[in-house]
């Protein structure tokens, strides 16, 4: 992950890159990501990823950039 500056107040747009390690197809992939560990936006990647391959999956819901330093965590909610 790289740091970057979040203009205030803006809205900002979260895209994370999923990797299917399994040796099957997966789609509709519940995924979610948190700011400052709290507010879950929780989305679907309707997308095949097929065995080995990576996508990158923009969420549909923004979080306006915060004043201060935050924590961002995205996982999926796949039971494996």
């Amino acid at each position: 992950m790289t740091e970057s500056s979040t203009p205030t107040g803006q809205p900002v747009q979260v895209t994370i890159a999923v990797k299917n390690y399994g040796t099957n197809a997966v789609s509709n992939i519940p995924v979610r990501y948190q700011l400052n560990y709290a507010n879950d936006r929780n989305d679907i990647i309707a997308q095949t990823i097929e065995p080995g391959d990576t996508i990158h999956f923009t969420f549909t819901q923004t979080y306006n950039g915060p004043i201060i330093q935050y924590v961002l965590c995205c996982r999926d909610t796949v039971k494996h």
